[in-house]
């Protein structure tokens, strides 16, 4: 599945940012979340921590497809 996650830093010193994945998953947003975590755990230091924020699903064309007019 393709999708995208919102992040951005715990202490807000920046903008949030999209992060694209194409993962086998059926849930992005528990995905999201995890690599969140696991990131915030092998942080060194001078790393700043993330916050997730939310995940959307990256909704692809069909391969083919004809505009009707």
């Amino acid at each position: 599945m393709k999708f995208r996650i919102l992040v951005e830093r715990e202490d807000k010193s920046s903008n949030q940012w999209w992060e694209d994945y194409d993962k086998p998953t059926s849930n992005p947003t528990q995905w999201g979340k995890d690599i969140i975590d696991w990131f915030n755990s092998t942080c060194r230091p001078g790393e700043k921590r993330r916050r997730f924020i939310k995940a959307e699903e990256i909704k692809t064309e069909q391969a083919g497809a004809v505009d009707a007019e």
